[in-house]
């Protein structure tokens, strides 16, 4: 591996062979991530936790660039040490696919095409490069999502994933300039075959455990009859979706509605029908996007559908203002609060056609929510 001084010093041969390497890497990286390329830049338009996504990818291209000027390759060979990381690239792929989950598949992408630049640049790539992988990761649609939800305290910030995901940027940059300004001045850091194949190992097995011991989970189909505005001295009118909602579920059929109730009660129902599965999100993804800091989110025994239908059920809050929801998808035959699940099935029959039913008590009371909740979803229609 030579240095910036050795490399422009180096016969006009090298430089762009080097050069044609690291755009052919590029050109075959912006390949795998040609199919997710439509959604991901989608949600970076439209969904408030995933708008920043544009510059962790700058950033990301940006350190690939560094690196190609400051080192350059040692031969003309190509390169397959830590070949072994290469399989959990082609099994989160294989996940993605099978489960039909577009943020794995884009993850597996990335993680296939830093291989193949570790493989045509050079093996040192294999540290040098991880930063950009990591921080096109970043990038991705609903990273900012899953760091907020896992994380365990409470930030009194309202979008704690995009905090996250900058304090993670900023050590994935720091720690790895550090990694670059040694090995520019000659201090090799890389990692044997060996290490790699034990870290490999050990994210399959667990990836293959989680799959294993979280299988899909369905319950009875529990549909709403949302022809009927009235029913058991609850009264419906229809209003107008928010234009997050509009543009979350910009190819779905949207109907949104309030229901009074006998004593003044107040529930919004939110009805999304779709022909693709991938129209449909988790509520929680909307509602944190639009600053509601989740409190509590379970599965809850309401009295859903003849069949008693499980739901899951969540509480946000927003300055002062509380809201409590339950929500769950169905078909005809089965409903599931399981994403993951329903993609899944969709596999098995592209046809079943699955519903979204949020369901909102109006009221700042969580106690006065629950109860409220509790009576719409047992005077509601039911097919």
């Amino acid at each position: 591996m030579a240095s910036l001084a050795e490399k422009t010093g180096s016969p006009e041969s090298v430089m762009p062979h080097y050069w044609l390497r690291h755009l052919l890497a590029i050109a075959l990286a912006a390949a795998l991530l040609a199919p997710s390329v439509p959604w991901i830049t989608d949600a970076w338009q439209n969904s408030p936790l995933d708008s920043p996504g544009q510059w962790f990818a700058l950033l990301a291209l940006s350190w690939w660039m560094a690196v190609a000027w400051l080192v350059s390759p040692t031969g003309n060979a190509l390169y397959w040490e830590g070949a072994s990381f290469d399989l959990l690239s082609l099994v989160t792929v294989g996940v993605g696919v099978y489960f039909d989950v577009h943020v794995l598949l884009a993850a597996g992408s990335l993680g296939l095409a830093w291989s193949l630049s570790r493989f045509l640049v050079g093996g040192s790539a294999w540290v040098l490069l991880l930063p950009a992988l990591l921080l096109a990761l970043l990038a991705l649609p609903t990273t900012a999502y899953v760091l907020q939800q896992a994380w365990p305290f409470d930030w009194p910030v309202t979008n704690r994933g995009m905090v996250l995901k900058t304090v993670l940027a900023t050590i994935i940059l720091g720690t790895g300039g550090w990694v670059l300004f040694a090995q520019v001045h000659h201090r090799c850091l890389r990692l044997g075959f060996a290490d790699s194949a034990y870290v490999t190992l050990a994210l399959v097995a667990s990836v293959s455990l989680a799959m294993a011991f979280r299988p899909p989970e369905f319950g009875p189909g529990a549909r709403m009859d949302t022809s009927q505005w009235a029913f058991d001295r609850w009264i419906g009118a229809e209003i107008d979706a928010t234009p997050a909602e509009q543009r979350l579920y910009d190819q779905a059929r949207l109907s949104k509605r309030v229901y009074a109730g006998p004593q003044g009660q107040r529930v919004a129902l939110l009805i999304v029908e779709t022909d693709d599965v991938h129209d449909l999100h988790a509520p929680e993804y909307c509602l944190t996007g639009g600053g509601w800091q989740t409190e509590h989110r379970g599965t809850a025994a309401f009295p859903v559908g003849p069949g008693g239908a499980r739901v899951s059920s969540i509480g946000v809050r927003r300055g002062e203002d509380r809201l409590q929801s339950v929500y769950w998808f169905s078909s005809s035959a089965r409903s599931t609060t399981d994403l993951v699940g329903l993609r899944l099935q969709n596999r098995i029959d592209p046809n079943e056609r699955f519903t979204l039913y949020l369901v909102s008590a109006l009221d700042n009371d969580p106690d006065t929510s629950q109860i409220a909740l509790r009576e719409f979803l047992g005077a509601a229609p039911w097919l």
